[in-house]
């Protein structure tokens, strides 16, 4: 009768110990992530800061009065408004153009493909 006993004793310890070290690790855990909070709160911080900072400047360089600015300067005289016919507008999730497409001799409309250029000089 004392073997069994001190058997199931000797189990319960193990499993007492067991639970003991699982409960003190995920502690562990937990307290190295409380840890890292202040620093994540003080990167977000600066994070925010710097998207405040290029916002307003974005937003001050899309100010009408500085792009008129702009526009008189001498680096950017070559910029002219383009004309109606020149502009294409484009569906939303679509590439086919709105708007008539050009004839050609025969009578019957072609397939336009007007030259797509973004931010170059031609």
């Amino acid at each position: 009768m004392k073997r069994g006993t001190l058997i199931k004793s000797f189990a319960l310890m193990v499993l007492c110990v067991f639970l003991f070290t699982k409960t003190l690790e995920k502690q562990n855990s937990v307290t190295a992530a409380r840890l890292e909070i202040p620093a994540l709160r003080s990167e977000l911080r600066a994070i925010n800061e710097e998207n405040t900072r290029l916002q307003y400047t974005v937003d001050a360089f899309e100010n009408p009065e500085t792009l008129l600015e702009l526009l008189r300067q001498q680096e950017y005289s070559h910029l002219k408004h383009p004309f109606i016919s020149q502009v294409v507008c484009l569906k939303e999730g679509a590439l086919e153009i709105d708007g008539p497409q050009p004839v050609d001799k025969a009578g019957s409309q072609s397939w336009f493909k007007p030259p797509l250029v973004i931010g170059a000089h031609q």
